[in-house]
C-alpha cells in the first residue's frame, strides 16, 4: 500500500474537530457534516457512524465510526476494509464565529484495517488542536483540516498471518506563525522493526542472501523536518532521514519553489485525471487531435510552476557496504579486490559514453574513495539560478552536457 494512502488511513481521524461557544450546546449534525466534508476533500476517504453524544465541557463521543475509500481514492484502495467500528472521543470542542470548529484533543484506540492480504493494527491514536473548516477548500489554509500534533502508537502490519512490521511510535508536529502564512513541521517514527524471518514464501536464494547480509531482521528510525512559506511557495525539506542499525543512514534534503495552494490544486487535478476515464480517452502523443490531453496540460503547468532550489542525497555507511561486497564476491567465487576492479571497469566504460570528462572524473574519484573506505557518499545540486523544472528539462534536451554545470552538480565521498 502506498505511503501516502497509509498516512491518510492512519490519520483519517485528523479531521475530527469542533468548536462552539461553551455557553451553548453544540450542533453535532453540523459538526459531523463538516468533518465528513473535509475528510472526503483531503483524503478521498469517507465515514459512517452510529451515534454522536455530547457530554460536558465540550466533549463529544462518536460511536460506531467506520472509514471507507471514495471512488476517487483509486483502484489501489478497493480492497481496503475496516475490521470493526471504532469510538472517537473528542475533548474541548468549540465552534468559532466563522462556522469552523476547533478540537482540543481527539483519541481512539484498538483500530484495525485490512487491505488484500495485509492487516494493519493501531493500538492508539491521539491528535491535538485540530482545525475543521467551515467549508472544505484546498485553495486556502482556512479550508483545510489539520492538527498541531499527532501521535500513533504500536502499529503492526501482518501479511498472510506473518507479522512483518511493527512501529513503536509515530508522531508529528506542525506550527504556524500568527498570520498562518508560514509553517514548520517535524515527524519522528521510532522503533521500526522489519522481520522477514517468518515469511514462508521467501525464495530460498533470497533468504540465504538476506541472512548472509544480516538483513532478515532490521530496526530503523525515520525523521522528517522542514518549513513551508505558503505565500512565496518556498518549501524546504531540511531533514528526511532513514537510519537502519548495521546498515546505514539515508539522508535526503530538498528545496522547492512555487509550492503554493494553487500548485496543490494542480496536483490534485493530475491525481483525479489519472484516476478518471479522461486518461483512457485522451489522445496519445502520436495521435492527432484538436483536443489537448488534460493530463499533459496539467503536467506542463506544474512543470512551469515548481522549481528546485537545491537537492541532496547522502548515504552514511554502517557496515552494509563491505558485507555486500563480501557476499557478492563469495557468490561469484572471486576476491573482493577482483569484484571491485570489475565494477570500476564497468563504470569507466559506462562513463566514457557520456562524453563528459569532468563529470566522469568526479564520479570515478568519489566511487574509488568510497569503495576503498566506505564512510559516506553524497550527490547534490544547487542550481546557479532559479529555474522551473520544465525549463531545466528543456535545457537538458537542448544541451545535455551543460546540465552538470547548470545544476552545480557535486558528487563526493567520505566528506
Amino acid at each position: 500500500m502506498p505511503t501516502s494512502r497509509l498516512t491518510q488511513l492512519l490519520l483519517a481521524g485528523s479531521f475530527l474537530a469542533a468548536s462552539g461557544a461553551p455557553a451553548f450546546a453544540l450542533d453535532t449534525d453540523d459538526l459531523m457534516a463538516k468533518l465528513k466534508a473535509v475528510t472526503e476533500k483531503q483524503s478521498h476517504m469517507t465515514f459512517t457512524y452510529d451515534s454522536v453524544e455530547e457530554g460536558s465541557n465540550g466533549s463529544v463521543t462518536i460511536s460506531g465510526m467506520e472509514f471507507s475509500p471514495l471512488a476517487e481514492a483509486g483502484e489501489e484502495m478497493d480492497e481496503f476494509k475496516q475490521k470493526a467500528p471504532i469510538t472517537l472521543d473528542l475533548q474541548d470542542v468549540q465552534e468559532n464565529a466563522d462556522g469552523s470548529y476547533m478540537i482540543g484533543k481527539s483519541t481512539a484506540s484498538d483500530m484495525a484495517f485490512t487491505m488484500e492480504d495485509a492487516e494493519i493494527a493501531i493500538a492508539s491514536y491521539t491528535e491535538t488542536n485540530i482545525h475543521v473548516p467551515a467549508s472544505a477548500d484546498l485553495a486556502v489554509l482556512s479550508g483545510w483540516g489539520y492538527g498541531e500534533s499527532t501521535e500513533v502508537k504500536n502499529i503492526s502490519v501482518t501479511v498472510e498471518g506473518d507479522k512483518l512490521l511493527t512501529i513503536d511510535d509515530a508522531s508529528a508536529k506542525q506550527n504556524f506563525n500568527e498570520a498562518r502564512t508560514k509553517a514548520d513541521y517535524l515527524a519522528d517514527v521510532t522503533g521500526i522493526s522489519l522481520d522477514l524471518s517468518q515469511v514462508d514464501d521467501l525464495e530460498p536464494e533470497a533468504r540465504a542472501r538476506l541472512e548472509e547480509l544480516d538483513l532478515l531482521q532490521t530496526t530503523s528510525t525515520f525523521t522528517i523536518s522542514g518549513n513551508w512559506d505558503l505565500e512565496t511557495g518556498d518549501l524546504n525539506v531540511a531533514t528526511y532521514s532513514l537510519a537502519t542499525e548495521n546498515v546505514g543512514t539515508l539522508d535526503f534534503g530538498m528545496g522547492l519553489t512555487g509550492v503554493t495552494f494553487e500548485t496543490l490544486e494542480t496536483l490534485q487535478k493530475i491525481s483525479e485525471i489519472a484516476q478518471s476515464e479522461e486518461m483512457e480517452d485522451a489522445p496519445s502523443d502520436g495521435a492527432s487531435s484538436e483536443e489537448e490531453n488534460p493530463y499533459q496540460a496539467e503536467l506542463m503547468q506544474l512543470g512551469q510552476t515548481i522549481g528546485v532550489s537545491g537537492l541532496s542525497i547522502r548515504f552514511t555507511d554502517d557496515s552494509i557496504t563491505n558485507r555486500l561486497i563480501q557476499t557478492i564476491a563469495k557468490e561469484k567465487n572471486i576476491s573482493t579486490d577482483a569484484l571491485i576492479a570489475e565494477w570500476k571497469g564497468q563504470m569507466t566504460a559506462g562513463l566514457a559514453g557520456l562524453e563528459m570528462p569532468d563529470l566522469a572524473a568526479s564520479i570515478s574519484s568519489a566511487v574509488d574513495s568510497y569503495l576503498a573506505d566506505p564512510q559516506s557518499f553524497s550527490v547534490s545540486i544547487k542550481p546557479q539560478m532559479q529555474m522551473p523544472v520544465l525549463a531545466v528539462v528543456m535545457a537538458g534536451a537542448a544541451a545535455p552536457k551543460a546540465i552538470p554545470q547548470l545544476l552545480n552538480l557535486e558528487i563526493k565521498a567520505n566528506q
